[in-house]
């Protein structure tokens, strides 16, 4: 009989966040924002010198911290039309390949030119999510921070320099389409 909670692990997109936001925190230019446990959490500010990096849930708990970068995924479905399936233990096919929206937001204070420096840097670090390689199984980017998934492919989609200027800070987003499957072996465990 087939478990439902044995498979929930192939299925936890928010490691993909996680793994977008270690990468980021791993140059030395963002900070990771407490642990949703940690005590401080409530009255923590990032140094201004090195922004928050959040994931969707980060930037739910840690609206105050400015300047930030937060990280979303929107709009998962498999990669394509024909899913690509990778038998289980069970012998059921899983699909293995997904796209996604990934949304990257940009928050700093109301000041156009500390805003276009960090929206820059971040841009160019969003070409290196998923750089391309001569080798595709050399673990940089992303995915040396992935274990389930594989990130294939990040590219940018409709790229603004609009800045949403609002009461205490300017705000702007870069959009990408990922691509990423989770592990062949991953899912061939399961069973």
């Amino acid at each position: 009989m087939i478990s439902p909670a044995s498979y929930a692990s192939l299925y936890d997109f928010s490691l993909v966040e996680k793994a977008i936001q270690s990468y980021f925190v791993g140059t030395g230019l963002f900070t990771l924002p407490p642990d949703e446990n940690d005590d401080t959490k409530e009255n923590w500010v990032p140094d201004a010198t090195k922004p928050a990096m959040l994931t969707a849930f980060d930037a739910a708990v840690f609206q105050k911290a400015i300047p930030r970068v937060a990280c979303y995924l929107s709009g998962i479905s498999p990669a394509t039309t024909v899913p690509h399936g990778i038998v289980d233990g069970n012998g059921a096919l899983r699909n293995n390949m997904w796209k996604a929206n990934l949304m990257l937001e940009v928050i700093t204070e109301p000041n156009y030119t500390a805003h276009v420096a960090l929206r820059s840097t971040v841009t160019a670090l969003g070409e290196m999510i998923v750089p391309m390689l001569a080798n595709p199984a050399q673990a940089i980017g992303a995915n040396q921070y992935s274990a389930l998934y594989q990130l294939a492919y990040c590219v940018a989609n409709n790229h603004s320099t609009q800045i949403n200027a609002a009461e205490g800070f300017y705000g702007s987003q870069l959009s990408y389409v990922l691509t990423f499957g989770v592990h062949e072996q991953s899912i061939a465990a399961i069973g």
